[in-house]
């Protein structure tokens, strides 16, 4: 059978629907696991934010969590392992009457080391490595980060192969 966890409904506004797991003095916190079943075919796990009828629709925000004494937590998103994995797609959505939203691929500042990278990569083929291909309508703009002392690098590389390696156009 089928299990619903709801709030309820109201004419000015609507109440909070939230799952949380327990905290910890000295110990790690529990943990909070959403899954869908297992079957012939797997069942299928979607987040999505309200629609808005009048104003701007709902957030999702999908955050690890921070430390104050240690590095905050990993965001991990990907598809599973198999024999033929599914793809992982980042993309806004298409408007009708003003702009599409943006897609950020950015690492956060660092104020006493090093900021985080920005990495793009193809798995290995058996046969044939994949490509990147990075196009615009209008200009495309790839720098590196810039630092107090020293700047970033940018390395734009073909993959190499047994007979030929692949070409930078």
């Amino acid at each position: 059978g089928n299990v619903e966890i709801a709030a309820s409904q109201g004419a000015s506004g609507a109440g909070s629907v939230r799952l949380s797991a327990g905290s910890s003095k000295s110990g790690s916190a529990g943990h909070v696991a959403i899954a869908a079943g297992a079957g012939d075919a797997g069942g299928a796990l979607r987040l999505q934010g309200g629609a808005g009828a009048t104003q701007q629709g709902g957030s999702v925000t999908v955050l690890s969590g921070a430390s104050t004494a240690g590095a905050s937590g990993d965001v991990k998103v990907g598809s599973g392992d198999s024999s033929a994995t599914g793809s992982v797609s980042l993309a806004s959505g298409s408007a009708t009457g003003a702009s599409s939203g943006a897609v950020s691929l950015t690492t956060g500042a660092s104020e006493g080391g090093q900021s985080g990278s920005v990495r793009v990569s193809v798995g290995a083929g058996s046969q044939v490595g994949g490509a990147v291909s990075v196009s615009a309508q209008s200009t495309v703009t790839i720098a590196a980060g810039a630092g107090a002392a020293t700047g970033g690098d940018l390395s734009l590389a073909a993959g190499a192969g047994a007979q030929s390696g692949g070409a930078l156009k």
